[in-house]
């Protein structure tokens, strides 16, 4: 199976980058990269897919993620003081992309959904 020989090659990369390859038991690897969770997932959901645009003209972008899992797609909307999240759950079985772009320059933006199913 030709997946086993590139998933090889993005943990070996995935490590390099890191910085930690096999740091010391008593000081943890500080070097490297860092993730930083902006939108915690209490429900263990895998999110495939994220992108970013504004949809509704404020100038901030909102956040779409796709959740294969259990079928969803998430708008999340953050201002100063909180963070809305709105979920299209309309018959999709394992959606996987999102594209944000105006398909025939009318002026509206669509989203394009890639669903497994």
């Amino acid at each position: 199976m030709r997946l086993y020989p590139i998933l090889i090659i993005l943990m070996f990369f995935g490590v390099c980058l890191s910085g930690c390859v096999s740091p010391p038991k008593e000081e943890p690897c500080e070097e490297g990269l860092s993730t930083i969770e902006y939108l915690p997932d209490p429900e263990g959901v895998t999110t495939a897919n994220i992108r970013l645009a504004d949809l509704d003209g404020n100038g901030v972008d909102e956040i779409f993620a796709t959740h294969p899992l259990d079928g969803t797609i998430t708008r999340t909307i953050c201002d100063e003081n909180e963070c809305i999240e709105q979920v299209f759950d309309q018959g999709f079985i394992a959606p996987v992309r999102t594209h944000i772009v105006d398909l025939d320059d009318d002026g509206f933006t669509a989203i394009i959904v890639a669903d497994l199913g």
